[in-house]
């Protein structure tokens, strides 16, 4: 198993009645899954609020919250040009998220803001 973990980076709050909106751009960053075998692991900090993540290449994309489920039946199938996002994310610790391409050498564009 293969595990990336950004770099986060602080930006700064909203205040008053837009507390809850995002201030700032995104963090993005480009991971290889370069094994279609291997179930990659990428792991999102706790001051994540929101992600998107999307494959460059044409391939069909699996993500699961549960390790070892890309394989199994426990995914979500993204198809080349959908992209998967999750907002208004209050985590209480660092969030797993496992892919697996269905090709070798696909790049994942992560987009995530803190």
């Amino acid at each position: 198993m293969s595990v990336f973990s950004p770099s986060g980076v602080t930006l700064p709050a909203a205040s008053g009645d837009n507390a809850d909106l995002l201030v700032g751009l995104p963090t993005v960053e480009t991971i290889l899954l370069l094994d279609k075998a291997l179930e990659y692991t990428i792991t999102l900090p706790q001051s994540i609020k929101r992600f998107a993540l999307k494959t460059r290449q044409n391939s069909v994309l699996r993500l699961s919250y549960t390790a070892g489920e890309t394989l199994l039946t426990e995914y979500i199938t993204l198809d080349y040009g959908v992209t998967y996002s999750e907002s208004n994310l209050s985590l209480t610790g660092a969030m797993n998220v496992y892919l697996r391409a269905n090709k070798g050498s696909v790049d994942i564009e992560l987009l995530y803001w803190s």
